[in-house]
């Protein structure tokens, strides 16, 4: 479990809803674009933190190349096609 204290707040939530939807969602291909843009140029998180790309959750057998939810899409996918082949 992990917590993201400042978004548990019903306050905060009822007031990030009630923002237009365009500025919640990615811009640019950047998700969390509000939130990050929210700190830059205040010299809090550096730039290469602040703006990386979002990675998937380890969960120990991804790889860098291929995340946890594509190896198991692929697989899916696999299963599916021979089922619906037989």
């Amino acid at each position: 479990l992990e917590l993201r204290v400042p978004f548990l707040d019903h306050r905060f939530t009822a007031y990030y809803l009630s923002l237009p939807e365009k500025m919640r969602t990615p811009k640019d291909g950047v998700e969390k674009h509000l939130l990050r843009d929210s700190f830059k140029g205040q010299n809090l998180i550096p730039d290469e933190i602040l703006w990386r790309r979002k990675e998937a959750f380890s969960d120990g057998v991804m790889s860098e190349k291929k995340s946890w939810y594509t190896c198991l899409e692929e697989h899916l996918d696999s299963v599916v096609w021979i089922n619906l082949a037989t």
